[in-house]
């Protein structure tokens, strides 16, 4: 769907924008769509977004983009202070059972 050196984040968070405003539109619709176009109105929104998500150097990709790191950043940042946790766990019983 998109070259390689796309970032994947930009390219699911296209999806969702997508996937969103088709439900918030359509959603009632969809059970009762009977012919294979019956959405076509919906492209207009899709080139829109597209535009939106080409340039991956716009300040707002930049932003979602930094969104996404700074969460993984915090995810990260947490991990290492459980893993570190765990070594002062470890430490504290070593010297436990050495000292008895």
């Amino acid at each position: 769907m998109c070259d390689r050196s796309y970032p994947k984040k930009l390219a699911f968070q296209y999806l969702e924008d997508l996937k969103n405003e088709f439900e918030r539109v359509n959603g009632a619709q969809i059970e009762t769509a009977a012919r294979p176009y019956a959405f076509i109105k919906f492209d207009t929104f899709i080139q829109k977004t597209k535009k939106l998500y080409q340039d991956t150097r716009t300040q707002r990709n930049i932003a979602k983009l930094n969104d996404e790191l700074y969460e993984v950043h915090q995810i990260m940042t947490r991990n290492v202070q459980e893993v570190l946790g765990v070594g002062e766990n470890l430490d504290r019983k070593i010297s436990f059972y050495l000292s008895e």
